[in-house]
């Protein structure tokens, strides 16, 4: 009876975190992480490091045109819980993941949530909507107003279709312009806390990806309007370019829940080649059968721009050829690679049949089965 009473009490505490009306706590397991939410006119979140600001009060919302969630929010109930269990990746650095965090849904009036979680290695939150019609989001909110002026490591983009993007560093973030566009993910360091901080997402299902802008030290999500108006253009003609965007950013489902708002928090840098918290934080594989799937490390000509120093034929991206192809399946083999990327230019973009006469692709295959190496093969891949 004294074991049962004590269950009943530990799980009426662990049923809210509520510190005070409207205003909540939540810890990480190892008690290092916080969050604090905050519940008044909208609703704010701030995040904390062994107790020292990292993320200052920031407003989160989705403007869904009929309605706000968040503007003049209403809650119906909150509940915590703690999980605490092992992930197995189909593939992957590690057989094993555990996965330990403590969480927090905030349930409110007009049929929506929002989430929050907190791992030792990071907190993440999302909304969670529950309407019966779909829906089309006219924009979201999502700051992360960062304490004092940390460095920065960003990825900057000057359009919405950019890629392979040089990372630039900022001693501060009050240098970056203000009307850059950043891609996640964005890595922040905090000298005084000895911490860096690395903002993504993840669980991204039919919902525009999230980028940032920096105002001196305050951060906001951005997101690319819905695309109204495609053409084929930019390079190679063979990229769908939006030319006119709706006014809003995601027109689905109602009922559902959104992309993890994810802010990675590390005091040793090596653990960011380790971390998966975006992994944890993304829904389970929909695949019954993965057999098929074998990763591996490919030895890729475009990188390099299929130059070859010390090699004994000619190389550079003119002189792709047969003899060159094998050169990288007997590096490939050597050092235990698994595959070769032979990247545009073996064939036309569009026709595929038509190949490159200087490449014998079918002995390139064939060569590489014989040194249990595979070879991927690049296609355009547009509708």
């Amino acid at each position: 009876m004294r074991n049962l009473l004590f269950l009943t009490m530990l799980a009426g505490l662990l049923s809210t975190s509520a510190v005070a009306e409207n205003h909540y706590r939540l810890e990480s397991p190892d008690g290092n992480l916080s969050v604090s939410i905050n519940i008044d006119h909208h609703i704010t979140y701030a995040v904390y490091d062994k107790g020292e600001a990292v993320i200052l009060p920031s407003v989160i919302a989705m403007n869904l045109g009929s309605k706000v969630l968040g503007s003049s929010p209403a809650v119906k109930n909150a509940s915590t819980h703690e999980v605490n269990k092992s992930i197995t990746p189909l593939y992957g650095k590690f057989s094993k993941l555990s996965e330990h965090y403590r969480e927090l849904k905030i349930t409110f009036k007009g049929n929506y949530a929002v989430v929050f979680r907190a791992y030792d290695q990071g907190i993440a939150y999302r909304f969670m909507t529950s309407i019966k019609d779909s829906i089309k989001v006219m924009s979201e909110t999502a700051q992360f107003n960062l304490a004092g002026r940390p460095g920065a490591i960003l990825p900057v983009a000057h359009n919405l279709t950019s890629w392979e993007l040089p990372y630039t560093s900022y001693s501060s973030v009050s240098l970056v312009p203000n009307g850059d566009t950043v891609v996640l993910p964005a890595l922040f360091s905090f000298e005084k806390l000895h911490i860096k901080v690395v903002l993504a997402e993840s669980d991204l299902m039919n919902y525009p990806g999230m980028f940032i802008r920096v105002d001196h030290s305050n951060v906001h999500g951005f997101w690319a309007g819905y695309p109204a108006k495609t053409a084929m253009g930019s390079w190679g003609n063979f990229v769908s370019v939006v030319k006119k965007r709706a006014p809003y950013i995601a027109a689905t489902k109602g009922t559902r829940s959104f992309p993890w708002r994810v802010a990675i928090i590390t005091d040793d840098d090596r653990e960011l080649l380790s971390n998966e918290l975006i992994y944890k934080l993304a829904s389970p594989s929909r695949l019954h059968d993965a057999a098929w799937i074998k990763p591996g490390k490919a030895a890729w000509e475009w990188w390099s721009d299929a130059m070859l120093p010390g090699a004994d034929i000619p190389s550079g991206m003119d002189n792709r050829n047969t003899a060159l192809y094998k050169y990288y399946v007997d590096f490939a083999a050597k050092y235990n690679l698994e595959y070769v990327l032979i990247d545009a230019g073996w064939s036309n973009i569009f026709h595929l049949s038509k190949v490159n006469p200087k490449i014998d692709i079918r002995e390139v295959i064939s060569y590489a089965k014989k040194k249990k190496v595979g070879v991927f093969l690049w296609c355009v891949a547009s509708t």
